[in-house]
């Protein structure tokens, strides 16, 4: 039986609205979020989990939802914290 493979897109065509519910593959994945497949790989280990973008396992088969992905990078997001800047010279 021959498996339907994913189709690929350019992180260009994945930041210029294809739909939130396609599923990326991790090398896709990776691309997108600028980081190395080995990286997604350790971010989807047991005990780093709770670090990493939700997942799911497809018939064996890791995907990522670009939409997933994107509330991923959000949640990294740091404020600055207004007390330090306010002290600092900025030069």
């Amino acid at each position: 039986m021959m498996q339907k493979r994913m189709q690929e897109y350019s992180p260009e065509q994945l930041q210029s609205g294809i739909p939130a519910h396609v599923y990326l593959r991790p090398a896709e994945a990776a691309r997108y979020l600028g980081l190395s497949e080995s990286t997604l790989a350790k971010l989807r280990m047991r005990h780093r989990r709770s670090d990493g973008p939700k997942f799911a396992k497809m018939n064996g088969c890791v995907v990522y939802r670009q939409m997933d992905l994107d509330a991923w990078i959000e949640s990294c997001f740091v404020a600055a914290d207004a007390s330090k800047v306010e002290g600092e010279r900025h030069v």
